[in-house]
């Protein structure tokens, strides 16, 4: 019975991967539907507990919750043009919970939650809107957790993380890319390195201008407005954001299962890319080479 429930399971999680239209297009999935579905993971649910009563209001009760996690998951995996937009009302929908909700109830719920991440990552391409939805997830996969018992009886916890750490996403070069180009984008967007050479006398009022705001436009400084040695001074707050990024990004990759090897030709790449000075670069190679050496010998690290 068990087997005979997981084989259907894994035919449900995998259905529309071969970009079919399906259940997903059904005009029920609103997003309302997925933000109730979504509840569903967070919720104190007694009969979805391990020590629910073996009765019909038990079966009843998992029955529903797995077609739930079973049309996530289809939502998840889908390619129709309405997937991509469930698939953020998803990931954000689970955003929102990051402050009420950390742990997870039950061990069902948990591995529903798990699968739900896995698919929803199978989900999403590599431009800007997947990547922006993979990066929440694998956010909350770090924050979102079950507690369990370990073979010695001692309460551990156990995050969704763990269950996707190697999922195929990861491997793609073009996600870790694009992902290091959001971070830079928005860090530059928040650092306003621009906006630190504003000049007074850049105030600039034109016929166009008056149109819209006649003392209020500002005139936006690019680069071709600034002096040889501010120009060198940009440029070295836009290398700092670069570095600062690709640290941490390398940090993340690590941790979510990329070798050395594509982590270190990630930070080789994208420093040509961004025209990093190569003692940036040093430094980044070194870094993950001593990372790699460190993990090897932990006294933590199984033979």
């Amino acid at each position: 019975r068990g087997a005979e429930a997981n084989a259907s399971r894994a035919r449900a999680d995998s259905h529309n991967a071969d970009g079919t239209e399906g259940p997903d297009d059904s005009e029920t999935i609103t997003p309302e539907y997925l933000e109730e579905s979504v509840q569903k993971f967070f919720e104190n649910n007694p009969l979805l507990f391990s020590t629910a009563p073996n009765n019909e209001e038990t079966q009843k009760a998992q029955n529903e919750f797995e077609t739930t996690v079973t049309r996530l998951c289809q939502v998840g995996t889908a390619k129709s043009s309405k997937a991509r937009s469930r698939r953020s009302t998803i990931c954000y929908t689970m955003n929102a919970k990051r402050n009420a909700y950390s742990k997870i109830p039950s061990k069902a719920q948990f591995d529903g939650l798990c699968r739900v991440f896995s698919s929803v990552l199978s989900g999403c391409s590599t431009d800007s809107r997947g990547v922006s939805n993979a990066k929440v997830l694998m956010n909350l996969s770090q924050h979102f957790h079950f507690r369990e018992k370990d073979k010695n009886g001692k309460r551990r916890e156990v995050h969704v993380k763990s269950r996707i750490v190697n999922h195929p996403i990861w491997k793609k070069d073009e996600f870790w890319d694009q992902a290091l180009n959001l971070a830079v984008g928005e860090s530059l967007t928040h650092s306003g390195v621009m906006a630190n050479f504003e000049r007074a006398s850049n105030r600039i009022v034109t016929t166009s201008t008056k149109k819209r705001s006649e003392w209020t436009q500002r005139h936006q400084t690019r680069w071709h407005d600034l002096t040889e040695e501010e120009r060198y001074e940009a440029a070295s707050q836009v290398h700092a954001v670069v570095f600062a990024q690709m640290g941490a990004m390398s940090h993340t990759m690590k941790e979510f299962g990329c070798s050395v090897e594509q982590t270190s030709a990630f930070v080789r790449r994208m420093s040509i890319r961004n025209q990093l000075p190569m003692s940036h670069r040093t430094t980044l190679l070194r870094h993950l080479v001593g990372e790699d050496k460190s993990s090897a010998f932990s006294p933590n690290k199984r033979p």
